[in-house]
């Protein structure tokens, strides 16, 4: 009868010991929890991950974008799932890219110009910078 009780209780814990993981997966790994940060693309470097403040309106079209599963903090700041972040670094940087892009062409109301379109591609940043980071202010 013990042994029966023993055997009872070591599958409990195992069950709960599982369910704990999963949970645990879900939370770290696949909820929304990690920052976000626009990714850009030099030949030198790589993919580089651009830790500034981003301006309000690329936050409204990456928030409208449904390629990743994303969400505002009431702190303002966006948030996506680690998995998402390290899995797909690419897809970001293309979402960076694209959303430069169009906010350009709200702005200017035409394509970026081909020096700038090459800048956007493998230059140093600077075109993605402009368009997706908020402006430092005036000192």
């Amino acid at each position: 009868m013990r042994l029966k009780w023993i055997w009872a209780l070591a599958a409990t814990l195992l069950v709960s010991v599982a369910v704990n993981l999963n949970f645990a997966y879900r939370v770290l790994y696949l909820d929304t929890n990690h920052l976000f940060h626009p990714i850009c693309f030099t030949e030198a470097e790589g993919l580089v991950v651009l830790i500034k403040p981003m301006n309000e309106r690329f936050k409204e079209l990456v928030l409208s974008n449904s390629t990743h599963s994303n969400r505002l903090g009431t702190d303002k700041v966006i948030y996506i799932s680690l998995r998402d972040w390290k899995h797909d670094q690419e897809g970001i940087w293309n979402l960076t890219r694209q959303t430069a892009t169009r906010i350009y062409y709200e702005r200017t109301g035409k394509k970026p110009p081909m020096k700038e379109a090459f800048k956007m591609q493998t230059g140093h940043c600077k075109f993605i910078r402009e368009y997706v980071l908020e402006k430092p202010k005036a000192q």
